[in-house]
């Protein structure tokens, strides 16, 4: 049985658009999808169809009534020996084009709900601060980000500030020494007549009075100046407002119309915190700024898929965000290549090509906050793959270098006290202890303390995103193992650029234009889901597929894991 197609507008069954009926001696439509490197599901085409008498009256109807901004569903159908499945399932859009071309002929272009593609628009089109000013992202979304500013102290700063306290407790500690001595001696000649006169222990006891009174005065200016120096070298702990990549992600997507699905625990995580304005106020809304990489909801996924390496596909209502290693790719693919078209058909090439000498993986460095630069471990990784066959250089054919950028730069935690945080947490203990003695409940070093593990800034203005890792409101002291340049490649962007890891995974042979019969089934198959296994059990993906549908057969380009040399190795070199 023939395949044949089906046209619907509106609901309503109308007769074929002019690309779906041969003229004499030629094919109808022959359904194209391209899935590319990195698509899990296809672009279909033709997306641009000309419709003719009544399908052409129903559209000029339509656009008429004012709904020229509002797409005119339209799907298709294909009734083949499998039965009957969904080709188009979307929308007409008519802003793009609508050209009347006659009152009985009508050009426009078709949109697909459920397909990547039609994603990407949409995504494209949508901001993170339009969710939040209609209710989709609220005030609870936003998690606390514990920060404090931390300016790089020089080495002059650091010694008179520690001299200065060191001077003073040292004065403290002589006078409280000298008053014990003069309290004994006082002691000594009220309690015996043949020590000295009347006169003498009254000036011993003046001595006494005004030594203390001294020491009063001296731990007054130290406490005055401990609450100084906290005020000036020692920021409040202040809160920065973030958003998880998973609240963005999953309460975005729900909005435009998908039930979101992703096992990656890191975006749990990942924190993103938009850039500080300059008016040296916490940020209120973990929301990327008009001038943010991450403000259209497009950059912010793209973000996040960069990251982990993830892919996007729509699956009955369900997007699947998962990384390009994820099984699941793999369990979902139906498809099985027969052997025989691989022993028919010789590769045409392997994608030896491909392979980069240098690849560098880097975070962006903030010109606003000194710390960024201070602390570069994690934020660059370079990949070098150098071959291991012993030959000269001059006959190594490895060439090219890429740079894989993130345009966030990587949040530093403070993992301990500085110097002056250290004389400052001495001298504060100090007067803790001798304010308790009075009977306050003032804790000077607490204030000292407390910043340990907090996000640590230079200055209240931060010109670029940071992205930091923070589980339950605390950034770990390990942070840099769970989200960094190596983190990301040997975890996720492995499998897309190393041509060694995994046994040598990424080496493959290309085919192109490969043709086979292909039926319905097969398509139904293969729409789905790009990748395939063989007969004999090798890892594929489609690339493009040219699908004659009347006639059931095909010709796509796709490429089958294949290892063509194991004599080459990487060095990876991380900054520092």
């Amino acid at each position: 049985m023939a395949t044949i197609g089906r046209f619907y507008i509106d609901g309503k069954l109308t007769n074929p658009p002019t690309e779906a009926v041969p003229e004499f001696g030629q094919q109808g439509i022959v359904v194209e999808a391209f899935f590319g490197s990195d698509n899990v599901q296809p672009v279909i085409t033709p997306q641009e169809f000309t419709f003719t008498n009544e399908a052409a009256k129903i559209i000029r109807d339509y656009v008429d009534a004012g709904n020229i901004y509002d797409g005119l569903p339209f799907a298709v159908e294909l009734v083949g020996q499998a039965g009957t499945i969904s080709l188009i399932d979307g929308f007409l859009d008519l802003v793009e084009k609508y050209d009347v071309i006659s009152p009985v002929q009508v050009v426009t272009t078709a949109k697909y709900i459920a397909s990547t593609d039609n994603v990407d628009q949409q995504m494209a089109n949508i901001t993170l601060d339009l969710m939040d000013a209609i209710g989709v992202l609220t005030q609870a979304d936003y998690p606390d980000i514990p920060y404090v500013v931390e300016k790089t102290r020089s080495p002059a700063e650091i010694a008179i500030t520690s001299i200065t306290l060191f001077l003073m407790l040292k004065e403290l500690a002589e006078n409280v020494e000298k008053l014990a001595e003069d309290v004994a001696t006082v002691l000594g000649m009220t309690g015996t007549s043949a020590t000295g006169g009347i006169g003498a222990t009254i000036y011993q006891i003046a001595v006494v009075i005004l030594r203390a009174a001294y020491i009063a005065i001296l731990i007054k200016a130290i406490i005055d100046l401990i609450e100084d120096l906290l005020e000036n070298f020692i920021s409040p702990i202040r809160n920065h407002k973030g958003l998880t990549l998973r609240t963005g992600l999953e309460k975005t997507f729900n909005h435009l119309g998908y039930e979101f699905e992703s096992p990656l625990k890191e975006l749990d995580f990942y924190t993103y915190i938009p850039s500080a304005p300059s008016n040296g106020q916490p940020i209120q809304k973990g929301i990327p700024r008009s001038n943010d990489y991450g403000y259209n909801f497009a950059e912010f996924v793209e973000l996040a898929k960069s990251l982990l390496n993830a892919r996007i596909a729509v699956l009955d209502g369900v997007l699947h965000f998962r990384t390009e290693s994820d099984p699941f790719w793999q369990k979902n693919s139906t498809y099985k290549m027969p052997d025989i078209l691989l022993e028919d058909n010789s590769p045409k090439q392997t994608n030896a090509d491909e392979l980069v000498k240098g690849r560098i993986i880097q975070f962006t460095l903030d010109t606003k906050d000194d710390w960024t630069y201070d602390n570069r471990i994690g934020t660059q990784l370079t990949i070098i793959t150098q071959s291991d066959t012993g030959k000269p250089q001059n006959l190594n054919s490895m060439e090219g270098y890429e740079q894989t950028i993130y345009p966030v730069a990587l949040g530093n935690v403070k993992e301990e006290l500085n110097d002056i945080e250290i004389a400052l947490r001495t001298a504060a203990t100090a007067a803790d202890t001798v304010l308790g003695f009075f009977g306050s409940n003032k804790r000077l070093a607490d204030r000292v303390e407390k910043r340990v593990g907090m996000l640590k800034v230079s200055d209240e203005i931060h010109s670029v995103p940071k992205m930091i890792y923070q589980s339950n409101g605390v950034i770990p002291l390990n942070h840099r193992d769970l989200l960094s340049a190596r983190y990301s490649y040997e975890n996720y962007l492995i499998w897309k650029f190393s041509f060694v890891a995994e046994d040598f995974r990424r080496q493959r042979d290309k085919y192109d234009e490969v043709l086979t019969g292909f039926g319905m089934n097969n398509f139904i198959e293969t729409i789905r889901n790009s990748y395939f296994t063989t007969e004999s059990g090798k890892r594929g993906k489609f690339v493009n597929l040219r699908w004659d549908y009347e006639n059931d057969r095909a010709i796509f380009d796709f490429w089958v894991q294949k290892k063509f040399t194991d004599k080459i190795s990487e060095l990876l070199i991380e900054q520092e």
